[in-house]
C-alpha cells in the first residue's frame, strides 16, 4: 500500500499552486541513518515515548551485548568472516524492533530541533513529513527553510550523532510554472542545447535532426524524414567548382559545377550532400575564402545569403517566378521544410531544462555553511515529484520501467505451453504492479486514461495475439478499471482511519472543497466515490465496508478475476446464511411441536 505521505505532499503542492503561492520543501537525507544513531539517544527517545522500564532494560541488554562480523572473499574465492566486534552505534540490522526504534528516535529529533513551519494547505498546518529515514521540511520561504534545516542539522549531530548529508539534501521551490517564452526552431541549435544541458545525441543520418533516443531516431528515419525520400545515386561525382551559395548556415545550398559536365548542367546541392568527402569540404572552404565573398567571409558564412529578385524557398532552394508562387509553395508545406517539434520529446526536454534553470535561480537555502542544491524534480519514496506539480512525467517514467520489465519476460509471453489466462495473471503481478506504483496520486483524467489504455493495449497484443485496436476497445485486462477500483479502495481505508490521522484530515478537506465548489474533481481520488452532499454522508458511506466494497467491485468488468472471486465468496456466504436460516427454522418447529 502507498505511503500516506504521498497523498499529503501531492495535495499540499496542488493547493499551493492553485493559490498561486510558493513553498519551500527541503528533503532531508541522513548519512547512514540506521547505522549512526547513538544508543544513548535511542534509550532516551524510548523513555520520552513512554516505553516501560522493562522494555528499556531489554533494549539495553540486547544492544550492550550486540556484535557484528564482516564477510569477505579471499583471492581464491573463499568466504571468510572477521573477528566479532561490538556494535556501539546504530540499530541492529535485520531485527524486527529496529525500524520502530529508529522511527521513535527520528520523531524525537524532529520534535526537538525540527521547529515549526507556517505553510497551511486545505486549512491544515503541514510543516513536515516523515517516513522511516526520509523526512521533509515544509516552509514558506528560503530564510525560514535555512533556519529550520540548520537547527535540525546541529541538533541531530549533537544529540544523536546523526549527520545530515549536504550533497544529498535537496530543496524544491514549489511554485507555478514560469513562462520562459516560445520554443522556436533556434532553441534546438547546438549552443542553445548545450547551455541548457539537453542532449539530443542520436542524429538522423539523412537530415541531421537530433533525438534523445535511438528508438525515436529510427522511427523518424523510417517514417517521417523527407530528406530520406529524395533520389540518391550510387555513382559518385567529382566537384570541379562551386559557383554560388544561398540560404542560412543550417540550410545552405551550393551551386556545384561537376567534373566533366558543362556549366548549364550545374545543380544546387544541400551542404549535407557535400560533407561526405574531405575533398568536397575543401572545395566549399575554397569557395568561401575566394573573391566571390570579398572581405568578411566568416561573418557572411553566419548570415542568410539572398539575391534580390529571386524567390527561393528557404528549405528546398527552389526558385519561383513570383513571390505569390513561393508563398503558395510554403503554405502547402515544402517537402524539405523543417518539421515542427511541437508535442515532441525534444520540446518537452527543452521546456523542462528551462524550468530547471529558473528553479536554480529561485533562491538559496543554506544548512550552516553549506548551500543546498535546488531541484526541479526529486525522487521522494520512489516517486518523482516536480516543482510545478506536474505528475505526468512520473507516469511516463513508470511506463518505461514497466516496459523494461515486460521485455524481460518475453519468453513467457511467447510461450505456447502457458495458457493465456496464466499469462494475464503474470502480467498483472509482475508488470502492472510496477507501473501502478504511486498511481493513487496520479491525475486520472481522460488524457491520462487514454495514455494508459494505449500502453496496456500494446502489451496485451503481444500476450494474446489480438490487434492493438481490439485490445484498446475490449481489453483482455482492463487496467484503467483496475486502477479506479484500487484508488477507491484506498480512499475507503483512509476515510476509516482514526480522526487524528493527518492523511484522513487532508482527504476530508479535499472532499469539503469539492462540496463547497459544487464540482467533483474528475481526476481526483474521490472521482468514483458514491455521490455525497456532505462530509458526514461520505464518512457514513465509507464506514459501511460492505457498501463501499460493492462500489469498488462495481468499477471492474465482469470478467475480472477479482469480480469472479468476490462473486464466489458472496455465493458461499449466501449459502451459509440460507443453511443457518433453515437450521433455525427446524429448531423452531421442533420447539413448537
Amino acid at each position: 500500500m502507498l505511503s500516506p505521505t504521498f497523498l499529503i505532499l501531492a495535495n499540499l503542492m496542488d493547493e499551493v499552486l492553485l493559490s498561486q503561492e510558493t513553498c519551500v520543501i527541503t528533503f532531508i537525507d541522513f548519512v547512514a541513518a540506521f547505522d549512526s544513531v547513538s544508543h544513548k539517544f535511542l534509550e532516551a527517545a524510548l523513555l520520552e515515548a513512554g516505553a516501560s522500564e522493562k522494555s528499556r532494560a531489554m533494549f539495553k541488554a540486547i544492544y550492550s551485548k550486540s556484535t557484528a562480523r564482516i564477510r569477505l572473499k579471499t583471492p581464491g574465492g573463499e568466504e571468510v568472516f572477521s573477528s566479532p566486534f561490538p556494535v556501539d552505534r546504530g540499530v541492529l540490522q535485520g531485527d524486527i524492533f529496529s525500524p520502530l526504534c529508529f522511527i521513535v528516535a527520528l520523531e524525537s529529533i524532529m520534535r526537538k530541533h525540527g521547529g515549526a513551519g507556517s505553510v497551511t494547505a486545505l486549512g491544515l498546518l503541514i510543516d513536515r513529513l516523515e517516513y522511516a529515514d526520509d523526512a521533509a521540511l515544509i516552509d514558506a520561504n528560503a530564510e525560514q527553510a535555512s533556519e529550520r534545516v540548520t537547527r535540525l542539522y546541529e541538533g541531530a549531530l549533537q544529540d544523536a550523532d546523526m549527520e545530515i548529508s549536504a550533497p544529498k539534501t535537496e530543496v524544491m521551490f514549489c511554485r507555478p510554472r514560469v513562462d520562459t517564452g516560445e520554443i522556436t526552431a533556434e532553441a534546438y541549435g547546438e549552443e542553445e542545447l548545450e547551455a541548457l544541458n539537453v542532449r539530443l545525441d542520436f542524429k538522423c543520418r539523412h537530415c541531421g535532426r537530433g533525438f534523445d533516443s535511438h528508438h525515436g531516431c529510427r522511427i523518424h528515419e523510417e517514417r517521417h524524414c523527407k530528406v530520406a525520400e529524395l533520389e540518391t545515386f550510387e555513382e559518385e561525382f567529382e566537384i570541379e567548382e562551386i559557383l554560388e551559395a544561398r540560404g542560412s548556415p543550417e540550410r545552405r545550398f551550393y551551386l556545384v559545377k561537376w567534373e566533366g559536365y558543362d556549366a548549364e548542367e550545374s545543380t544546387w546541392e544541400h551542404h549535407r550532400n557535400l560533407e561526405s568527402a574531405e575533398e568536397n569540404n575543401s572545395k566549399v572552404k575554397e569557395f568561401l575564402d575566394s573573391e566571390v565573398f570579398p572581405a568578411l567571409s566568416a561573418q557572411l558564412q553566419a548570415a542568410v545569403l539572398r539575391v534580390d529578385g529571386e524567390n527561393r524557398c528557404p528549405d528546398c532552394n527552389k526558385d519561383f517566378r513570383t513571390d505569390r508562387a513561393l508563398k503558395g509553395h510554403i503554405t502547402k508545406r515544402c517537402p524539405l521544410a523543417v518539421a515542427s517539434r511541437v508535442g515532441s520529446r525534444a520540446e518537452t526536454a527543452v521546456a523542462k531544462a528551462r524550468q530547471v534553470a529558473v528553479q536554480e535561480a529561485a533562491g538559496k537555502v543554506t544548512m550552516g555553511e553549506h548551500a543546498l542544491i535546488n531541484a526541479f524534480n526529486f525522487r521522494y519514496l520512489g516517486f518523482h515529484f516536480q516543482a510545478d506539480g506536474d505528475r505526468r512525467p512520473a507516469l511516463l517514467q513508470r511506463m518505461a520501467i514497466a516496459r523494461t520489465r515486460f521485455g524481460e519476460l518475453h519468453e513467457a509471453w511467447r510461450s505456447k505451453r502457458m495458457p493465456t489466462s496464466m499469462k494475464l495473471r503474470l502480467y498483472a503481478c509482475a508488470v502492472v504492479s510496477v507501473l501502478t506504483y504511486g498511481s493513487e496520486i496520479w491525475r486520472l483524467d481522460e488524457k491520462t486514461k487514454a495514455k494508459i489504455r494505449g500502453w496496456n493495449a500494446r502489451c496485451l497484443s503481444v500476450i494474446t495475439g489480438r490487434s492493438i485496436r481490439d485490445e484498446t476497445v475490449d481489453p483482455s485486462f482492463d487496467m484503467v478499471s483496475r486502477l479506479r477500483s484500487r484508488r477507491l479502495r484506498w480512499a475507503g481505508h483512509i476515510l476509516r482511519l482514526e480522526e487524528s490521522s493527518l492523511i484522513r484530515k487532508v482527504l476530508i478537506a479535499v472532499a469539503a472543497r469539492e462540496i463547497e465548489s459544487g464540482c467533483k474533481d474528475d481526476g481526483g481520488l474521490l472521482a468514483d466515490a458514491p455521490a455525497f452532499g456532505s462530509v458526514e454522508q461520505l464518512l457514513e458511506v465509507a464506514g459501511d465496508r460492505d457498501e463501499w466494497r460493492v462500489g469498488v467491485i462495481g468499477l471492474l468488468p465482469a470478467t475480472d478475476p477479482c469480480v469472479q472471486q468476490w462473486e464466489r465468496r458472496q455465493s458461499k456466504l449466501d449459502k451459509e446464511v440460507a443453511r443457518l436460516y433453515e437450521a433455525q427454522m427446524e429448531k423452531d418447529l421442533v420447539f413448537r411441536g
